[in-house]
């Protein structure tokens, strides 16, 4: 239903780092690795993606392409959960993905292993974040973390 795109000069999940800024101006970080596992386990508890919408800015856009028009619309990569474009998650998808994320039961129920449960913490910690209000997922700086 979706899928992952590196956008050029980017390393990956572990190299990425997340922003995410909420329509109230709420602002919260996160690691590329943990928001991929935050959408898969969304996923994996019934959350059905209705895709991002275009950025209202056209800095994402080839030379010479028109931009988006008033509504925001345009040829988009609507199931793009994965760059950093400053594409729109609408609030009725942000509050279905941080409720299916909160459904789901702790990773680990070994209270020794601290790496998963902070993880745990962290997805649940964005996910409450998600079920306030739609959001643009943009890239952050590097002390934001």
């Amino acid at each position: 239903m979706w899928a992952r795109v590196v956008p050029p000069g980017r390393g990956g999940p572990d190299t990425m780092k997340y922003r995410f800024i909420r329509d109230d101006g709420a602002v919260i970080d996160m690691p590329g690795s943990l928001w991929e596992s935050l959408l898969a386990r969304a996923f994996r508890n019934g959350w059905e993606p209705l895709g991002t919408e275009c950025p209202r800015t056209g800095e994402w856009l080839p030379a010479g392409s028109p931009p988006c028009d008033s509504a925001g619309l345009r040829a988009w990569p609507a199931a793009d959960y994965f760059s950093t474009r400053r594409q729109y998650v609408r609030p009725d998808d942000a509050w279905a993905l941080g409720e299916a994320v909160l459904r789901a039961e702790p990773v680990s129920p070994d209270p020794g292993d601290r790496l998963e449960r902070r993880r745990d913490l962290v997805c649940r910690k964005v996910a409450r974040f998600a079920g306030q209000g739609g959001f643009l997922i943009d890239s952050a700086r590097e002390e934001g973390l």
